[in-house]
């Protein structure tokens, strides 16, 4: 995903992070460090994407809207890359 996302290819990109973040969520867990880093790549990608105006799926959004709600019960609204990762999203 990293190479996509440096070459441009967002749309690519975000395919292939919401794959990694799916399986990192189902293998270690939703808060393992591993999980939450595959979860800020993705927002980073949909920021990203949208900042460039590009088409955003909606069930994208909405997985890091229901994940970042998660993480904020598990590891409190303070936790600094859940308030980024808000603030980027604007929730």
């Amino acid at each position: 995903a990293n190479a996509l996302y440096c070459r441009g290819d967002l749309s690519e990109a975000l395919a292939l992070q919401k794959r990694a973040l799916e399986a990192r969520e189902r293998h270690l867990g939703p808060q393992h460090p591993s999980t939450r880093k595959s979860l800020k790549r993705l927002v980073s990608i949909l920021v990203d994407m949208i900042n460039n105006g590009a088409e955003v799926p909606g069930e994208v959004v909405e997985l890091c809207r229901e994940l970042l709600a998660t993480r904020a019960q598990t590891l409190g609204p303070q936790d600094p890359d859940t308030m980024e990762a808000k603030a980027a999203l604007g929730i």
